[in-house]
């Protein structure tokens, strides 16, 4: 019996013997592992986007120069109009008599001037005849002197047929000009936001005929926080693709920025140039501009490895060489896409954890999977 008893007593203690041992074990058998990554500098070129929305060149509002009325209408609202495209016409029929009277009297003024030359011709020669006679006595010097008198008048006379001319002249180019006027084209290429007249209608000068957009080249315009500011500048290129246009891409350059900052949501506005040849790109379409801002060796981690995030900067877990895991805080410079940027805070060959167990933490010891590049 007592035999018995010592024997129980001994596997007892052997089975806690056992049992205090096994965790250790397990322990020393349970070394995290995780997957790192190489830190390295890669060329990255920044880009900056931001959503932006087709507004035309400028808008101009074409006026009737001349009185009259609307015998055709060429053009509707929504048109696509070509510089010097025929919007309207006016009727030309009093404009043309006007300028068939303006040549009548200029061809009166030049007979009239062929006269007065005929004059002066004859009175240069009378009086160059009376100053012969009156060298010799033959006519009074009150004589000689009416010749000289009638000469100035007929030289006058032929400065003022001159004149009536030139003002004939000037109304004949009026006259044309304003018959010209009454075909009214569109001064540039664009498209026409309102037709303010109708076929029939009579207007008279001054009054608005239709209102087109200059959509050749083209605004697109969007706006950016006013952190971003410092990376623009006039003249840097852009890419635009806009919605309505699947497919396209259209190249520009900045023409604008700022110059203010909207107070409300702390924006400031850019403005990008673009041509549009094929003015297909119409005021209030949505596209997203693209800027190239800067290229430069980055380092790039992938988001995936942040553990954390304190106020601006982000906590990362790197493993030193020998193995135990560290922590390292730092603000990223950007991040677009799957990828976060930094332009320093690291060296290159930095194991950086971008995987495997999650139940580590600053010290703990860890066996290294490196990524495959």
């Amino acid at each position: 019996m007592r035999m018995s008893a010592i024997c129980i007593g001994l596997f007892a203690l052997l089975f806690l013997a056992c049992k205090n041992e096994s965790p250790q074990e397990d322990r020393k058998e349970k070394v995290p592992s995780v997957l790192v990554e190489r830190v390295q500098k890669r060329q990255w070129a920044r880009k900056l986007t931001f959503p932006a929305t087709a507004i035309p060149y400028a808008t101009i509002t074409i006026p009737s120069k001349v009185a009259g009325d609307c015998q055709k209408v060429f053009k509707d609202e929504g048109d696509i109009v070509k510089e010097n495209e025929i919007l309207l016409q006016i009727d030309t029929r009093d404009l043309l008599l006007s300028y068939k009277q303006a040549v009548a009297n200029f061809e009166l003024a030049k007979a009239s001037l062929d006269a007065q030359m005929t004059v002066l011709s004859q009175a240069e020669k009378d009086a160059k005849r009376a100053q012969e006679l009156l060298q010799t006595n033959s006519i009074t010097v009150a004589e000689a002197e009416k010749a000289s008198t009638a000469l100035e008048g007929a030289k006058a006379q032929v400065g003022i047929a001159k004149a009536q001319v030139a003002i004939a002249n000037a109304q004949v180019d009026l006259a044309r000009r304003s018959l010209s006027y009454a075909t009214v084209t569109s001064p540039v290429d664009g498209i026409v936001l309102k037709k303010l007249v109708q076929k029939g209608q009579v207007v008279a000068p001054s009054t608005p005929l239709f209102v087109v957009a200059d959509t050749n080249p083209m605004f697109v315009e969007g706006s950016v926080e006013e952190k971003q500011v410092s990376m623009l500048q006039k003249g840097l290129e852009a890419r635009v693709t806009f919605d309505a246009l699947p497919g396209k891409e259209f190249s520009g350059v900045i023409a604008l920025v700022g110059p203010d900052v909207d107070e409300r949501t702390r924006t400031v506005r850019v403005r990008v140039v673009l041509q549009n040849d094929t003015l297909e790109i119409a005021p209030g379409m949505s596209c997203v501009v693209e800027v190239v801002v800067a290229k430069r060796d980055w380092f790039m981690v992938p988001s995936v490895a942040i553990r954390d995030q304190k106020g601006e900067e982000v906590v990362l877990f790197l493993v030193s060489k020998e193995g135990e895991v560290f922590e390292k805080a730092l603000k990223p410079d950007f991040r677009e896409g799957l990828w976060t940027f930094f332009a320093n805070g690291f060296e290159e060959g930095d194991l950086l954890v971008v995987g495997g167990s999650k139940d580590i933490g600053v010290g703990s010891k860890v066996k290294i999977e490196e990524k495959s590049p």
